[in-house]
């Protein structure tokens, strides 16, 4: 499901948009009139909005999956993300990624494809929609660990008196 006003996409049981408060639409009926809030003119070509990415790891990852099979595209930030990356490192609004209207076929596939080959993987539980990037366990659980064994450390510091 997608919001056909900002381009979000949303699990197969989401109805409406959090952020427009909107109902969603099916990813097949995001069409051609649709997109014409997602255009950006500029000069000769004609850009039009493929996804929207959480953060700068998803963005390469699908600009880098795009030049591979020769689609041109750009990377924008959403709202004060730029001034927010510039402040802070980081920015909490995410960024679209664009391609040349023509490509915007072609481009929609590869993104679709991958997204698909991210679902089959082993380690999906209970048919939820897969993530792009998702983390595998191993790491998570290191990550658990590190944090327990910091938290115990932290226990016995305070716990022997200091003379």
């Amino acid at each position: 499901m997608i919001c056909p006003k900002c381009g979000r996409e949303y699990e197969d049981g989401s109805t409406r948009c959090s952020d427009c408060d909107i109902d969603l639409v099916k990813r097949s009926e995001y069409g051609a009139e649709s997109r014409q809030n997602d255009k950006i003119v500029t000069g000769e070509r004609n850009l039009v909005k493929v996804k929207n990415v959480s953060d700068d790891f998803e963005a390469w990852t699908i600009m880098d999956l795009l030049e591979r099979h020769n689609i041109p595209c750009i990377k924008k930030e959403r709202e004060a993300g730029s001034y927010l990356k510039i402040a802070m490192g980081y920015s909490v609004y995410g960024a679209d990624i664009y391609v040349d209207e023509q490509n915007y076929d072609e481009a929609m596939e590869l993104i679709n494809s991958l997204q698909t080959d991210a679902g089959s993987q082993d380690d999906q539980t209970d048919g939820k929609e897969a993530t792009l990037l998702k983390i595998p366990k191993f790491i998570m659980r290191g990550m658990l660990i590190l944090i327990l064994i910091s938290i115990i450390l932290l226990i016995i510091s305070r716990a022997i008196p200091v003379k």
